[in-house]
């Protein structure tokens, strides 16, 4: 029985299906790094937030979410923190500002109250929220393995 003391959840299945590439840009452009006591999985959106891998979740100590930066991926987020027992990282690149600059949609009025609400009471959501928020933008993670 092999165990691990942290998990990654990657969100989007074309992420999870270019594992390589996914690791490669968590590792060069966020504060990530990936070892061998790590167990990755596929979120499927918000299904790994089932109350059958309750079990599981909360068997890390550490898990690190690669998810959309958008309302569903801060959903996601927050329903895996209340879950798991541990410490819970939304990843980022470190850019994100920027990157979120130049994404042409912005948010609508709903998802900006809700982000806005997000980062004044989730904490380890702060950081991220404010920058959906002054950016008014949000970004699909699956942009960050398919750039040039």
């Amino acid at each position: 029985n092999i165990t691990y003391s942290k998990l990654l959840v990657i969100e989007n299945l074309s992420c999870f299906m270019s594992i390589e590439k996914s690791i490669k840009f968590l590792q060069s452009n966020c504060d990530y790094s990936h070892d061998s006591d790590t167990c990755i999985v596929f979120g499927a959106g918000n299904q790994i937030n089932n109350e059958l891998h309750e079990k599981f979740l909360k068997s890390f100590k550490q898990v690190d979410l690669f998810l959309d930066i958008d309302v569903g991926g801060l959903i996601i987020a927050k329903t895996l923190a209340s879950i798991c027992q541990s410490s819970v990282r939304f990843m980022t690149p470190l850019n994100i500002e920027e990157r979120l600059k130049n994404v042409e949609i912005g948010l609508d009025e709903k998802q900006r109250e809700y982000v806005f609400s997000t980062g004044n009471n989730t904490p380890f959501l702060t950081h991220i929220c404010s920058i959906m928020h002054k950016t008014n933008r949000s970004i699909e993670q699956q942009s960050f393995i398919y750039e040039r």
